[in-house]
């Protein structure tokens, strides 16, 4: 399973991503796929828009940090896809998110 926490500022977030969807072989896990790309979307974006960021990656986990009320779009824009996914396959991804 994929678990997905945030937590969200005026003007920063945290987001963190462990685990492996589990829905096919790694390779031909398109619900791990289309999680991985939206998190690769949403870290090269906020490189693009802000110099107070981190981003990390290894197989299996992720972590994004920003600070900047610009990275909050980008952001709200990856949750909504990333809760979409986790309503369609809500046994492969969990979210839980604190808003600040």
């Amino acid at each position: 399973m994929i678990e997905i926490t945030y937590t969200k500022s005026k003007d920063e977030f945290v987001l963190d991503m462990t685990g492996h969807a589990g829905s096919n072989e790694p390779g031909k896990d398109l619900v791990c796929c289309a999680v991985s790309t939206l998190f690769f979307t949403l870290a090269n974006r906020i490189g693009g828009i802000s110099d107070e960021h981190s981003v990390s990656y290894k197989v299996g986990e992720g972590h994004i940090e920003a600070h900047g009320r610009d990275t909050l779009e980008p952001l709200e824009t990856i949750l909504a896809g990333l809760t979409t996914l986790s309503e369609q396959y809500p046994e492969y991804i969990t979210i839980k998110g604190d808003i600040c």
